[in-house]
């Protein structure tokens, strides 16, 4: 049985929620004690060893799943590494079935400690490149975890990337304002090109910032079935929200915002980014 359920970073914890991960442990135990259990889940360092103990189970594995956003069934295909958290050969079985779906000829395979496997997911996210403000919902959450995993660690550089993409996002919102825009238009919400996730978005947190001073912001994005999002109108016209928006914030520069290019704000300096 494989668990791959969202763990959410909880604030008001200052951990994952892992809550929905042990619902599916309870289902699983409930109807079949014998199962083993692989958690895809990110979570905190130490969970499956701790779960474990507080399941009185020794059916509980960890396997960490390396998957770029809109890029999932990719990297499942080509993954660039296999991690198993155990050293058995029920951990080799199930890397093997993973081997399986595999069209390279050669991945690399580590077998660890359930310990050893949920730092390496998360220490792989926090140190992976990526564009400021990250907008994905697993860096930013990740780093987080980290950051409370090892609080008594003596080490800034964890400290510091969480509160880079706070001082960026902080950033963007002054550049925007300098402006004076009457209504800030956000062109669509989705984290990256061919994703439908909006999932701690960046743009949320430059939303809030931008709202916070008063402005009004209207958000372009036609996947999304609500009326409002986070209290701001939701538009489906492309027309109508280029016309009605002073400044449009894009992650992207996208082809459809060429004619009104003076009005958008984005990252993507070079059109490729």
């Amino acid at each position: 049985m494989v668990i791959a359920t969202p763990t959410d970073y909880d604030p008001t914890t200052n951990t994952f929620d892992t809550s929905s991960v042990e619902a599916v442990i309870q289902d699983v135990m409930a109807i079949n004690p014998a199962a083993v259990m692989v958690i895809k889940s990110t979570v905190p360092v130490g969970y499956t060893a701790e779960a474990s103990r507080r399941f009185g189970t020794e059916n509980l594995l960890f396997s960490p799943e390396f998957l770029r956003e809109g890029r999932a069934l990719l990297d499942n295909l080509h993954p660039s590494r296999i991690i198993v958290g155990e050293r058995s050969a029920r951990g080799e079985t199930f890397a093997g079935l993973l081997k399986q779906g595999v069209l390279d000829d050669e991945v690399p395979v580590l077998f660890t400690n359930s310990t050893e496997a949920e730092a390496i997911k998360l220490f792989a996210n926090t140190f992976s490149p990526c564009g400021w403000p990250t907008s994905t919902s697993c860096l930013p959450k990740d780093t987080k975890q980290l950051l409370a995993n090892y609080q008594d660690v003596s080490s800034n550089i964890i400290a510091a990337i969480v509160d880079a993409n706070r001082t960026r996002k902080d950033f963007i919102a002054e550049q925007i304002l300098k402006r004076k825009p009457r209504v800030v238009g956000v062109y669509r919400l989705i984290m990256k090109t061919g994703s439908d996730n909006f999932r701690a978005s960046a743009m949320q947190g430059v939303m809030k910032r931008i709202k916070a001073k008063g402005i009004e912001v209207v958000v372009y994005e036609p996947v999304l079935q609500e009326e409002t999002f986070y209290g701001s109108r939701v538009m489906r016209d492309l027309d109508a929200f280029k016309a009605e928006a002073d400044v449009i914030l894009s992650n992207r520069m996208a082809k459809e915002l060429t004619d009104v290019a003076g009005k958008v704000y984005t990252r993507d300096l070079f059109g490729s980014d």
